[in-house]
């Protein structure tokens, strides 16, 4: 299985994205370099090391020889060892020598991203704000989360399907509107029925669903959105320092729900352009949809599980946006006390008023 580890120009060592510099920098010799720069090195690397293994090839075709084959995993060019992955992994860590790896055989053909959002909050500052969006909870505990578990915050590429759809949308629905007044001590109530008929084209732009079925979909959606102005064509190297994950949900897997969820929005904008009435109830509807290409796109999540009490919490970050998304252990006695305080001031509150009115 073919992989790649994007090593420094300058001193050979595995290098990373760095989301908060928007460059490549090697931990070891402190050397930057633009993605463009480590493509063109990169090529170059790739080449030769082509020609070297061709010889190989070539020396052990001679000798009546055959190279291993490795089922569901990789050789890490750093180190020579043989890593086992998920079928799904595209990008991940050697467990040995720790360098960046990305499978490059698994972004081949129709698994090869058409885009990707780069990362741009940087690990100390996905850590950084899940403590603050903590802080914010009033009843979570304070041990909750240890420094040990924090280490495991992780970058992950997720991927998604992204399409501009065309949806020719019409909807009769019944509005109705309400109105009271007073008379001479007489309250009167009309009520008014309306047949309201709307026949739109909506155009939704960059639509786009979860293609990861391991992934939990409430909580990524939690972190929406990303800017489509974020959106740049896919680049190998941006991956690197970071996991990612193919996908396993195909376009036929998703088309009856990205269908579903054309017409929700496109019904909830035509809702939105309907005004002055108490209620509104949808009586019929038809649409017809028509969708531009769909175009497989990696987007950024910073990802932490962790376990507490016998429970596990996940939670999620933009890695844009730093937007955080998730579930907090609640400090069970804080709440309690709070509530018995609070009911203690409402019931002395109510013997002080019926003192008073009696």
């Amino acid at each position: 299985m073919s992989t790649q580890t994007f090593k420094c120009p300058s001193c050979g060592a595995g290098i990373e994205f760095k989301p908060d510099l928007g460059l490549f920098k090697c931990d070891y010799c402190l050397s930057q370099y633009t993605p463009e720069a480590i493509t063109e090195h990169h090529a170059r690397e790739t080449a030769r090391l082509e020609a070297k293994r061709e010889v190989r090839q070539e020396k052990a075709a001679t000798a009546g020889q055959t190279e291993p084959t490795v089922v569901r995993g990789y050789h890490c060019d750093s180190c020579g060892a043989t890593v086992e992955t998920d079928n799904t992994t595209t990008a991940t860590f050697c467990y040995y020598c720790h360098n960046p790896v990305v499978i490059v055989d698994r972004l081949a053909g129709e698994m090869r991203p058409d885009q990707l959002v780069p990362f741009r909050v940087s690990r100390e500052q996905a850590i950084d704000r899940f403590l603050g969006w903590a802080k914010k909870r009033r009843y979570t505990d304070p041990g909750f989360v240890s420094a040990a578990s924090l280490e495991k915050m992780t970058g992950i590429y997720l991927p998604f399907w992204y399409s501009d759809v065309n949806v020719d949308y019409k909807m009769r629905a019944q509005g109705v509107r309400i109105r009271t007044w007073t008379t001479r001590n007489r309250n009167y109530t009309e009520r008014s029925i309306y047949q309201v008929d709307r026949d739109a084209h909506v155009f939704l732009d960059d639509l786009s669903l979860v293609a990861y079925s391991k992934s939990d979909q409430d909580l990524l959606y939690g972190i929406m959105p990303y800017q489509k102005e974020d959106l740049v064509p896919f680049s190998q190297p941006y991956l690197s320092g970071f996991f990612a994950e193919q996908y396993d949900r195909t376009q036929e897997d998703c088309n009856y729900e990205m269908e579903q969820l054309a017409i929700k929005t496109a019904r909830n904008i035509v809702r939105t352009s309907i005004h002055g009435y108490s209620s509104l109830d949808i009586k019929h509807e038809e649409h017809e949809l028509e969708f531009d290409d769909w175009l497989y796109t990696l987007l950024p999540v910073w990802m932490l599980t962790y376990h507490y009490n016998n429970k596990t919490y996940v939670y999620a970050l933009n890695g844009v946006t730093g937007r955080a998304y998730g579930e907090l252990p609640l400090n069970r006695k804080k709440l309690a006390l709070h509530t018995g305080i609070l009911a203690a001031i409402v019931f002395i509150l109510l013997l002080l008023g019926g003192y008073f009115f009696l």
